[in-house]
């Protein structure tokens, strides 16, 4: 790696090439170093997939196995934890960087291939956790397994053979087994494609994006990281030595019983949101209609947003209404996780509906609202400062000089 002279940088001097030499933001915040964490966990969950996936048996006596990959195998207990707690450890990373495209608009232009991808690598993780959770067999992915698998029953006409196709029978058994763990490691690939489309699309994205200060990204950045990432080490120790099973339920712990159905049966916690649309109607078909639709706001932001600022500038109603959904996202997944009683179905219900009003009225609302304030206030701004500095018509913007008043 060639070096060459900087007088900015303490060292005083600066990568001349290579990834070293990479031009990022001076001050890009906190919240950036959790995409550098992603790929860590990205790594980590596929490193440990391909130990559990060299001693797991298809189809022969599952939740056996587990147990003795976990009693026998060497360090087996361990690949499992991290396996296990990377899976909730890497879902809350990603829905950090979904809520940090949100709050600092980053799905706007020219960012929409980033955002698209970025949910389309979401999809593929929920996928691959789906078909992963079900391998062990105990008694919640079970039937979590089955009562998803319902929702997708009701696309028309095809839906029932669609499972059927899926799960290989009419019920769970061994070639539903063989069918998940086959789709779990087909979506894990496919996880690493999309991420690396979205790298792609990150290095296009860079030329197109507003001038900002940059430095190079060593050393000025590498330090950071480097401490984000040893942080980031010790949390992920401390719970898979000490609380490994902190995001799993009780119920997994028994071998799956198809005649004993659980009182409150819910997937795990990063599929609850969806899965409580799901409750809020006993048809199969709106179910898979609301979840579809769900998803398809997300992929519709850029276009539902007509506002081109990007950050926290001049947007004091639209981040006040994001911090509103991020707690009705959350208080939608802690009602799909209890039980499916009036109740808790009226909550389902209205908080499913909080969800779409913020996509659908929200956020072009608010967008319509906020963008001509802004531009009424910088033509103020600047017509008042060439007043005061004394320099006529020829310091406003153009849209603000008067028609027959241009400067020469």
């Amino acid at each position: 790696m060639l070096f060459e002279e900087d007088s900015e940088n303490p060292a005083g001097r600066v990568p001349a090439s290579g990834l070293g030499a990479t031009r990022v933001p001076r001050d890009p915040g906190l919240l950036w170093s959790f995409g550098i964490l992603a790929a860590v966990s990205l790594a980590l969950m596929l490193l440990t997939g391909v130990f559990l996936a060299m001693n797991y048996v298809v189809g022969v006596q599952p939740f056996e196995t587990v147990q003795w990959i976990m009693r026998d195998v060497s360090y087996g207990w361990l690949i499992r934890f991290m396996h296990m707690a990377g899976t909730s450890i890497f879902f809350i990373i990603a829905f950090v960087n979904v809520g940090r495209g949100l709050y600092y608009g980053s799905y706007k232009r020219p960012g929409q291939r980033m955002w698209t991808l970025g949910l389309v690598t979401l999809i593929l993780m929920m996928l691959t956790a789906y078909t992963g959770y079900l391998l062990p067999m105990g008694q919640m992915s079970y039937w979590s397994t089955l009562a998803l698998a319902k929702t997708l029953a009701g696309f028309p006409f095809v839906g029932r053979n669609i499972v059927r196709w899926i799960m290989g029978a009419d019920s769970i058994d061994g070639a539903t087994l063989t069918h998940f763990y086959t789709f779990h490691i087909l979506f894990a690939f496919g996880i690493v494609g999309a991420v690396m489309a979205h790298l792609q699309a990150r290095r296009m994205n860079a030329g197109e994006a507003p001038t900002v200060a940059t430095v190079p990204f060593h050393p000025f950045h590498t330090v950071r990281l480097g401490i984000a990432l040893l942080t980031f080490l010790i949390v992920c120790s401390v719970i898979v030595f000490f609380l490994p099973y902190t995001f799993e339920q009780s119920a997994n712990f028994q071998p799956a019983d198809p005649l004993v159905v659980p009182s409150n049966i819910t997937p795990q916690w990063y599929l609850l949101p969806f899965y409580a649309m799901t409750r809020c109607t006993q048809s199969p078909l709106l179910s898979l209609v609301l979840v579809v639709a769900g998803w398809a706001a997300l992929f519709a932001l850029p276009w539902l947003d007509p506002s081109p600022l990007h950050g926290r500038q001049h947007r004091a109603l639209f981040h006040p209404a994001l911090v509103g959904f991020f707690v009705v996202v959350i208080l939608l997944g802690w009602a799909g996780s209890h039980p499916t009683t009036s109740g808790w179905v009226l909550l389902d219900r209205l908080f499913t509906l909080l969800y779409f009003l913020f996509f659908l009225v929200g956020v072009p609302l608010l967008g319509l609202i906020e963008t001509p304030g802004v531009n009424l206030d910088l033509r103020h701004r600047f017509s008042v400062k060439a007043l005061l500095e004394g320099s006529g018509a020829s310091a406003l913007p153009p849209a603000s000089v008067p028609r027959g008043k241009e400067a020469p």
